[in-house]
């Protein structure tokens, strides 16, 4: 495992340095792109990779459903969009409603027994594990609360981009870093950075030299 003082950016390749020890986690943040990452051995990696069972295990009413189900209707609205990829789906009931409205939507998540019930509960099509997702696009893929798990950004963006239709767009939610210590974050929500599957705190520029990797905009 490289050690916290070596280890690249997974974004733009530059050499991260040591932020901050906050909350259990050593900080790690490019001097480049901006990107905020903790520092996780490989290990870890390989775990956090699998997902986890609670994934989304929200009511129905809770603010991160209801936010992707608006997001999602205002895009389908505006680009006319007939079909959607609701990636990191977890138990979220948005692919459900918005089925119910005449969209296509699937599901997606890594954790494998959770996709294994969600098909048995709503259908052997609807839902796929992110490793068998079938070779279609989509003309909006939604990732609500999804971009601060990734381990690996560009890989993880990848697969969304390669099943994004031209045109199409990605949205979603994350609690962005602005600067300074964690635990002056806007949000003063601990327990939010605490997560141990929340590794990534992105700043509008990392975001961007990320997007530019991919061809996207």
């Amino acid at each position: 495992n490289a050690s916290p003082s070596s280890t690249p950016c997974p974004i733009c390749d530059t050499t991260m340095v040591i932020h901050e020890q906050l909350l259990g986690k050593t900080w790690l943040l490019c001097p480049e792109c901006a990107l905020l990452m903790a520092h996780t051995s490989s290990k870890q990696l390989k775990q956090l990779d699998k997902g986890e069972p609670s994934g989304a295990k929200q009511p129905p009413t809770s603010l991160v459903h209801k936010r992707e189900y608006t997001f999602c209707r205002r895009f389908i609205d505006g680009l006319g969009a007939k079909n959607v990829l609701n990636y990191g789906a977890g138990w979220s009931l948005v692919p459900e409603a918005l089925r119910a409205r005449g969209i296509d939507a699937v599901g997606c998540d890594l954790w494998r027994p959770l996709i294994e019930q969600r098909k048995k509960n709503g259908g052997e099509n609807n839902y796929f594990h992110r490793d068998d997702l079938p070779d279609r696009r989509f003309s909006l893929i939604s990732a609500f609360e999804v971009f601060e798990h990734f381990t690996n950004p560009l890989k993880d963006m990848r697969v969304l981009v390669d099943h994004l239709n031209d045109p199409g767009a990605i949205v979603g939610s994350s609690d962005f870093w602005h600067g300074g210590s964690l635990a002056h974050h806007p949000s003063q929500d601990f327990s939010y950075w605490k997560h141990g599957t929340h590794i990534i705190a992105w700043t509008w520029k990392s975001m961007m030299a990320a997007a530019r990797r991919l061809g996207l905009h």
